[in-house]
């Protein structure tokens, strides 16, 4: 029995542990992302090469949703998943996965669950 209710108190020291963080991270990033960790995800994307990604990301968007192209919603400032407008974003982050999946804010809060 008290195998049990120590894994109890350790499962919830972890959920306190991952909430203090969570909070941690959040208040650092309350402004946006740091210029230094931005250059440092920047680089990496350069790196990463999305146009091969390019084909995949364009079958997704005509085959899900609003079927409008990638390039079409992009040019209309749309959301290539739901086809509504795509102009306001919480913070640059948002604003660059636009540029990559071409959603809008609320589509991406869905897919990432905030």
């Amino acid at each position: 029995m008290s195998t049990d209710i120590t894994q109890l108190i350790l499962e919830l020291h972890e959920i306190e542990i991952m909430e203090t963080l969570i909070k941690e991270v959040e208040a650092d990033l309350k402004d946006g992302v740091p210029k230094k960790l931005q250059n440092e995800l920047d680089a990496l994307l350069k790196k990463a090469n999305p146009s091969s990604l390019e084909p995949m990301l364009e079958d997704i968007a005509v085959h899900t949703g609003a079927s409008l192209t990638r390039e079409e919603a992009f040019a209309t400032k749309r959301c290539c998943k739901c086809g509504k407008p795509a102009t306001n974003f919480r913070d640059e982050c948002s604003r660059r996965e636009y540029n990559q999946t071409i959603w809008c804010q609320e589509c991406q809060d869905k897919f990432f669950g905030v």
